[in-house]
């Protein structure tokens, strides 16, 4: 999976492409979107050791306000979890 996304001055829309080959021997593989999702205000993002689940991060001091974490699942586009924090400076995944 691919993630392209407009964070900062842009939106906040993610995208999610996979890649697509036909299995007729050809050696040319294209990219497909699979998912979208919107996730306003991002100051972080970070693919998870899994490399289907996608987080994103809204952080101070960049952001005052709204401080929160999403986490995402990349094929769906679906937001899967997250909270909100009064302020929130860094997000990593914790290693297994």
């Amino acid at each position: 999976l691919v993630c392209l996304a407009g964070f900062g001055n842009l939106a906040g829309q993610v995208d999610f492409f996979g890649r697509f080959s036909d299995d007729d021997g050809d050696e040319k593989c294209d990219f497909v979107r699979v998912s979208s999702c919107v996730a306003n205000c991002t100051v972080a993002a970070e693919w998870a050791p899994d490399g289907r689940h996608f987080i994103t991060s809204v952080l101070a001091p960049r952001m005052r306000v709204d401080n929160c974490c999403s986490i995402w699942r990349a094929l769906e586009g679906t937001r899967v979890a997250g909270s909100d924090f009064e302020e929130l400076f860094d997000l990593q995944w914790r290693p297994e």
